[in-house]
């Protein structure tokens, strides 16, 4: 299964960015050239399975080293 995004931004610095953060996760993107209204669009379609997983490893709480401090 996949995950399907539509990106909304103004510069290709903003897109530039949020492809590198998600690059790992990604299956195929597609950049829309034209500029419909304010923003321009691009579509991601990132694999579910990647997503879980990186999820599950973000939110994993982090464990303390059993010190206790007055």
């Amino acid at each position: 299964m996949s995950v399907k995004l539509k990106i909304s931004y103004n510069t290709e610095e903003e897109l530039a960015g949020v492809i590198q953060q998600l690059f790992p996760l990604v299956k195929s993107w597609k950049i829309s050239r034209t500029q419909k209204g304010r923003y321009r669009n691009a579509y991601m379609e990132i694999d579910s399975e990647k997503l879980m997983y990186f999820i599950q490893k973000e939110v994993e709480p982090r464990s303390n080293s059993g010190k206790c401090r007055k």
